[in-house]
């Protein structure tokens, strides 16, 4: 069974990038998740995934949010826990990159 929870420390990587190296998306509503166990494709373990939100989860969370700009980023929680601290900021730093909208 999968399982959620929040990942603080991801999301205190993810801020700091932001400004710097995705400024694009300083605007956007970026939530961050560990997920258990490490989801599979292809047979491979995949540590993160970057995905945009449809209108739905929009308005689940927030009406006034801009379903445009709404994206979750969600990261293996076991594989996190073996990553040295640049490995972990690489991985947060290659997720934001998959993130892109078109500013209103």
């Amino acid at each position: 069974m999968t399982s959620y929870s929040k990942a603080p420390e991801v999301e205190a990587i993810a801020k700091d990038l932001i400004p710097e190296h995705h400024p694009h998306l300083t605007e956007a509503t970026v939530e961050y998740a560990f997920v258990k166990p490490t989801p599979k494709h292809g047979g491979h373990d995949v540590w993160g995934r970057a995905r945009k939100k449809g209108p739905l989860d929009v308005f689940l969370r927030d009406e006034d949010a801009d379903e445009d700009a709404f994206f979750v980023i969600e990261i293996a929680k076991d594989g996190w826990t073996g990553l040295t601290p640049e490995q972990k900021t690489a991985l947060v730093d290659h997720e934001l990159s998959h993130l892109w909208f078109e500013e209103g």
